[in-house]
């Protein structure tokens, strides 16, 4: 009788420990409301006086460069975050 009541406690106590490390596991998984970064493709054409006109425009709406672009770059794949 005395037996299963320490197998009782001990299973209860495993539990509660279980639960709380469960519980801090969960809250830090949450994600945030709002990513990390943001980026923003721009394409660009040859003329390079309208290419840097978008990129002041971009750069006056806070948008900052960026290259993600598989090598070799080309002004055509460049991106702005």
């Amino acid at each position: 009788m005395m037996m299963h009541r320490v197998g009782y406690s001990l299973l209860l106590v495993f539990s509660f420990a279980f639960l709380l490390v469960l519980g801090r596991t969960a809250r830090c998984q949450e994600k945030s409301s709002s990513p990390a970064v943001e980026y923003k493709a721009v394409a660009f054409g040859t003329d390079e006086k309208e290419n840097t006109r978008k990129l002041n425009e971009l750069a006056a709406d806070g948008w900052d460069t960026s290259d993600r672009s598989p090598t070799p770059w080309s002004p055509s794949s460049a991106t702005v975050s």
